[in-house]
Formats: C-alpha cells, structure tokens, sequence
C-alpha cells in the first residue's frame, strides 16, 4: 500500500507547518497591532482626557503598524489635541 500525506506524523506535513507558521505570524502582527492601540489610548487619556478617548474608535479602525507608530510619535509630541485630529 502506498504511503500517504495521511500516513505521516501531523508534524512532518509541510502544510501544517506551513499553516502553524503562518498563524503565529498572524497572531504576532495582530498582537503588535492591539499593543499599539493600547499604548494610543493611554496617551491621548493622560494627555487629552475623555476628549482624547472620543478618538479611539477611529484609532482601531487602523491596523497599518507604521501608520499606528506615526500616531503614537505625533501624541508623545503633541501639545493639542487638534495635532492628533489632523492625523486621523
């Protein structure tokens, strides 16, 4: 009888670590992602108040990190919060 891709350990088969793989990098993005949302929230609360957290559903809406890194680096600069408005 001939071997099959079912005959084989689960971890020998190249679309499951090719899967496995895939996913981690997934959710390592994904975590990148919410860790940059929450560290916007606490920046526009410690610095702009409720006024600031008005702003954060739009701020999800952003999943692009270079994006989300420009924000995070105009809000440790901004004095006003119309600086962070005029970005979103």
């Amino acid at each position: 009888m001939p071997i099959t891709a079912y005959d084989l350990p689960l971890e020998t088969d190249l679309r499951y670590i090719e899967g496995m793989e895939k996913g981690l990098e997934n959710g390592r993005q994904e975590g990148q992602v919410e860790g940059l949302h929450d560290a916007i929230e606490v920046l526009l609360m410690s610095k702009f108040g409720e006024r600031g957290l008005s702003l954060m559903p739009k701020v999800r809406g952003y999943v692009d990190k270079s994006r989300l890194r420009a924000i995070t680096e105009a809000l440790i600069r901004a004095e006003d919060i119309r600086e962070v408005e005029g970005l979103l």
